[in-house]
């Protein structure tokens, strides 16, 4: 077999040997030339006797399947005449043919196998050569391709055969049969510590027409036009579970989707292996591979095709072999997009991309979008980078699309780290919220192991949403959250100052923060009993309440002590940390994860704008004095003298906090204001 060398995840190569070189005979016309006969009409000539043996043109036996390929169990055979006219037509259990057919110069005899249908042609249904051409097949079963009683479907002609008359038989040769079907062989690997789970097939053509329809280059592995295939609508396999995928063939209609389409007027660097998936043309042929980890799923999406970068036709009677190796859930090689696990925050690096469900917005028990492939759009609420959304990448969002097919969100980001938030609407409204933290940060490589006296926990080591880790840098400060909600508030605009960092629309216009009347955060009195639902589809209001328990849940006494951490004590949908990570679970003494940083311990340091612990006994790292949003305003204050970080716990009204002030740590600290916008430090899930 002729293979192409290749590089890391993805190779997908037709194999030519035995399979395309009948092409060549596929690209001769399908009918009759000119000859004296052409003004006969059938009936008048003399009818002969002919006999043909039809093979296949790939004998090879597949030792994984219960069949195999290339066998032929019945037969059609048709013969025209000159003028593209039926003169004849068999139907045989075996390979073998003897018929009787008009006599001439100039015919055209057409084979098809293994439809298992006696009557399939009879009346005028093939009278002519358009007519047979323009016959379609949707026998199909799940992926295994045009399979009919276990035999594949298959087709072939010869062009120009001249039939003499007489008594004789005359034995015509060299018709051979190739398969409606291509096979594909996907093999998979991953990496230590990731398991595969399953796969799917999607986008599969749904019928083919049974006489090929080759392009003027079809015999060219480098072909790239789009082909003229029957399909007009596609499906997807039924979802296959597995822990392994090594060896797995299929069969599949061919679906010659053509080259790479052009984005934002562009079809990018064509010889750009990453690129692949990002210029897809629409219902392209691919596999989606499920895996876990420890503290993840992930969807892998491998486009098939003749090669690695820009080719997406999957043709009729080759053989593409797909090797996949998964090397880690940051991967970040777009032939095998991540589809990323439901979360309400992703960390993307710049220049890369994110694709994420929009289901999410169902999954605390409330349907607001009723199917996730239909009804919804989705658009950039706000970033803090100046230049919006930028599709030259000059910003730190390139793009944000809603995938509807697959009910997915796409996010480009840009060369600059920063943050977004990203909004699904259904009829306008704003049904759910992600914020997107463009950052080289890489929690899983750079993280605070910290053991507090009686346990162990493995902290990021900055705050949600912050730029970087370093003290007197107003990057470090990050973002603002009220106790329990899932979308963030900008800090401080510097390091002492009491305005809010500037944030803008996918325009670059400024947002402005004024009262209930500013485009940015609004600050809006809780007037309902269940402010919840209202918060979700207000993810820039800020919402208080005038008096105790200064919740913005509620404009009574009820509050949920449950919005960060499930009764069972595991993360929450409003959860608002990236996956694999959440809010930390804390309590009094050893039960705070902060326990054993007081004042005492550490004061013969410097606080500067935070603290830096980095001794060998407190190395907890760099907690920034970000301040908080008050309750009753929505204003910052204390920004560089002191933070709250808060916690999923609760106690009675109160919440459990790490206070970290200029003269004072407080591991255990508990505030009744849930209405107080504070930093978050992640924790890591199972890293204790």
């Amino acid at each position: 077999m002729n293979q192409i060398k290749r590089t890391r995840i993805l190779f997908c190569s037709p194999v030519t040997s035995g399979l395309l070189p009948m092409l060549s005979v596929c690209l001769c016309l399908c009918g009759c030339t000119e000859s004296a006969l052409t003004t006969d009409i059938p009936g008048t000539r003399p009818m002969a006797s002919i006999h043909l043996h039809v093979g296949s043109d790939a004998q090879r036996r597949i030792s994984t399947r219960a069949f195999d390929d290339s066998s032929i169990a019945n037969l059609h055979v048709l013969v025209y005449d000159s003028n593209n006219r039926l003169t004849g037509h068999q139907y045989v259990t075996t390979d073998n043919v003897t018929m009787q057919a008009a006599s001439g110069a100039g015919c055209t005899i057409f084979a098809i196998a293994n439809t298992g249908n006696p009557s399939l042609f009879d009346g005028t249904t093939a009278s002519t050569v358009d007519k047979l051409r323009a016959m379609m097949t949707s026998k199909i079963s799940s992926v295994e391709g045009t399979k009919v009683n276990d035999k594949l479907l298959m087709s072939g002609w010869l062009n120009n055969v001249t039939i003499t008359g007489g008594s004789d038989v005359q034995t015509i040769t060299g018709l051979t049969v190739q398969r409606l079907a291509a096979k594909i062989t996907l093999n998979v690997t991953t990496a230590a510590g990731i398991t595969v789970t399953g796969y799917c097939i999607k986008n599969l053509s749904s019928k083919s027409y049974f006489i090929a329809r080759p392009n003027v280059n079809e015999a060219s592995v480098d072909d790239t036009a789009v082909g003229d295939d029957a399909s007009s609508s596609w499906f997807d396999s039924s979802q296959v579970t597995t822990s392994s995928i090594t060896g797995i063939s299929f069969y599949m209609y061919e679906n010659r989707r053509g080259g790479r389409v052009s984005v934002n007027g562009t079809t990018g660097n064509v010889t750009n292996q990453q690129q692949k998936a990002l210029y897809a043309p629409d219902n392209a042929t691919y596999v989606e591979v499920y895996t876990k980890g420890s503290n993840y799923t992930a969807t892998y999406k491998i486009y098939l095709g003749a090669d690695n970068s820009s080719n997406y036709n999957v043709k009729r009677n080759s053989t593409y072999t797909c090797d996949v190796n998964i090397t880690g859930v940051a991967d970040v090689d777009t032939r095998a997009t991540k589809v990323a696990f439901p979360s309400n925050c992703y960390m993307v690096a710049p220049n890369k991309q994110v694709i994420f469900p929009v289901s999410r917005a169902n999954e605390d028990g409330t349907t607001r979008i009723a199917d996730v492939t239909n009804g919804w759009t989705v658009e950039l609420l706000w970033t803090d980078n100046i230049n919006g959304v930028k599709a030259d990448g000059t910003s730190c969002i390139k793009s944000v699309t809603a995938q509807l097919t697959g009910g997915t969100i796409k996010v480009e980001t840009g060369s600059k780290e920063g943050n977004a938030v990203i909004v699904a609407k259904v009829n306008g409204i704003i049904v759910w919220s992600w914020h997107i933290w463009v950052t080289g940060y890489d929690p899983s490589a750079e993280n605070i192991s910290y053991n507090n006296g009686s346990k162990t926990t493995v902290f990021m080591n900055r705050n949600v949403g912050a730029v970087n880790n370093t003290l007197q840098n107003i990057g470090s400060y990050g973002l603002l959250y009220q106790w329990g909600r899932k979308d963030p508030f900008p800090a401080s605009s510097t390091l002492t100052g009491t305005t809010s960092a500037a944030i803008y629309n996918a325009s670059g216009s400024r947002l402005t923060e004024s009262g209930s009347t500013g485009t940015g955060v609004k600050l809006v009195q809780v007037s309902i009993a269940n402010n919840l639902n209202t918060a979700i589809q207000n993810p820039l209001t800020f919402y208080y309440k005038a008096k105790s328990p200064y919740d913005w849940y509620s404009n009574g006494s009820t509050q949920n002590n449950n919005l960060w951490n499930n009764k069972d004590g595991s993360k929450t949908v409003y959860d608002p940390c990236p996956e694999g990570w959440r809010v930390p679970t804390s309590g009094s003494a050893s039960s705070s994860p902060w326990y054993s940083y007081y004042s005492s311990d550490y004061l013969s340091g410097t606080f500067s704008y935070g603290w830096n612990w980095t001794s060998s006994y407190y190395g907890l790292g760099c907690y920034p004095a970000a301040g908080y949003r008050k309750y009753s305003t929505g204003s910052i204050t204390s920004a560089g003298t002191y933070g709250y970080y808060w916690s999923a716990s609760v106690s009675g009204t109160s919440t459990y906090s790490l206070y970290s002030g200029r003269t004072s740590v407080k591991p255990s600290y508990t505030t009744s204001y849930r209405g107080n916008a504070c930093s978050v430090r992640c924790v890591k899930i199972n890293g204790s």
